[in-house]
């Protein structure tokens, strides 16, 4: 009987190990999304700054040429699109800065959630494990005990002889 619950408690325990398992693939598949959202975030908040420096070298071009001569009239104009690039630039590279620090946190997780995943998978082998020798244990028991209450019946078959 002792055998019988120690079965029980050996299937419970790969139960609860294969609930973690799957719970730790969850989270590792959402910290590889959220990964991959990061990444795509960083793009695109790389892109918006090379698009504003483009357009503020642009400008800084256009100033040194085409509009050099209408420079006096446009100055004004000019500085002021300047500045305003320049703000933006600034905003996108601190968007960008902020991203990057999102997409590192979130390599951070997936690397954290790939080790807790390789533990769970360890621990639900380990419970197979656990398992499938508490049923040969069990097995064993019961040949055993068949193999006792055969005897009597073979001796008495002998000694009616």
């Amino acid at each position: 009987m002792s055998m019988a619950l120690s079965l029980d408690n050996a299937h419970a325990l790969r139960r609860i190990r294969t609930l973690r398992l799957e719970r730790a693939m969850l989270l590792a598949a959402g910290s590889r999304a959220a990964v991959d959202a990061a990444e795509a975030v960083v793009t695109q908040r790389s892109e918006e700054a090379q698009a504003i420096r483009g357009a503020l070298d642009g400008l800084r071009e256009a100033i040194g040429s085409t509009l050099a001569a209408e420079l006096p009239r446009w100055v004004p104009l000019i500085f002021a699109r300047q500045q305003r690039l320049a703000e933006q630039l600034a905003r996108a590279e601190d968007k960008l800065l902020t991203a990057c620090r999102r997409l590192d946190d979130a390599r951070k997780a997936l690397q954290h959630a790939r080790v807790e995943l390789a533990i769970a998978q360890r621990r639900e082998q380990i419970a197979d494990e656990l398992a499938r020798r508490a049923r040969r244990r069990l097995e064993i028991e019961r040949e055993r005990k068949l193999e006792r209450e055969a005897e009597p019946m073979s001796n008495a078959a002998r000694s009616a002889r």
